[in-house]
């Protein structure tokens, strides 16, 4: 049996445990903290003053550049179209050929009385634009020949053409001047349309490469113009064959100038007094503004003179 622990030893061991030093977890809340330590002094030191703001810029700003001048210099004239003396022949056939429309716009109407009228007229030009291919009467030897003779044998099928035609022609022109009825009109304007539209085809197929060789060459157009060729309008029927040709070509422009074209040709074509007979007609059978357009274009000097439309 273990023997208890003596007063003596029981008050000793409590003196020595309050000898000890406490461990931080062992702190009695009661004591107390130490004071903190004294806040920094404030600084009153003065903050130094703003540096002052730069001076505004006042010098003006350079003026600007002064502008271009306009530019003044008149624009260059436009160019004149030159004259194409053959377009006497080459454009007559759209003379034709609009004159061909005209007489079938008129069955297709069923208006015989038109329809006898725009034939009779076609034909006035027609005969006269034959003329002055074959030749007439001894006054002028025509395109044909003038062709042959730069291009040897070149135009020789050229006249039988017009030959063939001849008959049909006849048919339909004896068939207006005694008043038939549309129905027979039409059975003989028809194969006669087509008939000449192909003999347009095959002069043109041979007449405008050689015209476009002798231009090329230097051959004098102009020349053969006034002498083979025109003078058999001349002869006939002038102031028709003018007159005509502007009408149709003005109602039957293709999309081309082509009564520019044709009037231009006759002038430069023209002797300055036929010019002065010529001008006339062409301004009466044109619209003013047609007329107005060409002069500008050509340089021509508008007439005054008032004449019929032929």
């Amino acid at each position: 049996m273990g023997c208890l622990p003596s007063k003596h030893q029981a008050q000793a061991a409590d003196k020595a445990a309050e000898l000890q030093p406490t461990t931080p977890d062992q702190k009695d809340e009661a004591t107390p903290a130490p004071a903190a330590a004294p806040a920094a002094p404030a600084d009153t030191t003065p903050a130094p003053a703003a540096a002052p703001a730069a001076p505004a810029d006042t010098t003006p700003a350079p003026a600007a550049a002064p502008a271009a001048p306009a530019d003044t210099t008149p624009a260059p004239a436009a160019e004149k179209p030159r004259p194409m003396i053959f377009a006497l022949m080459r454009n007559g056939h759209e003379v034709i050929r609009g004159g061909v429309e005209d007489c079938r716009a008129a069955l297709e109407a069923n208006d015989k009385d038109l329809f006898y009228k725009s034939w009779n007229e076609l034909m006035e030009f027609y005969k006269m634009h034959a003329a002055m291919e074959d030749g007439y009467n001894g006054v002028c030897k025509g395109m044909f020949a003038m062709l042959n003779e730069q291009f040897p044998n070149v135009a020789d099928d050229l006249p039988k053409l017009h030959e063939e035609l001849h008959g049909a022609e006849h048919a339909v022109q004896g068939a207006v001047d005694k008043g038939a009825e549309l129905e027979e009109l039409r059975a003989l304007f028809t194969p006669w349309a087509e008939n000449n539209e192909a003999h347009l085809k095959q002069e043109e197929g041979v007449m405008m490469p050689c015209v476009s060789k002798l231009a090329a060459s230097g051959f004098n157009l102009r020349q053969a113009m006034r002498e083979h060729l025109l003078p058999a309008a001349v002869k006939m029927n002038i102031d028709h064959f003018v007159g005509y040709a502007m009408r149709v070509l003005e109602a039957h422009p293709g999309n081309m100038p082509r009564a520019r074209v044709f009037a231009h040709a006759l002038q430069f074509s023209a002797t300055e007094e036929q010019w002065k007979a010529w001008h006339p007609i062409v301004k009466a059978n044109l619209s003013p503004a047609l007329y107005a357009s060409i002069c500008e274009e050509v340089g021509w000097e508008p007439v005054s003179t008032r004449v019929d439309m032929v």
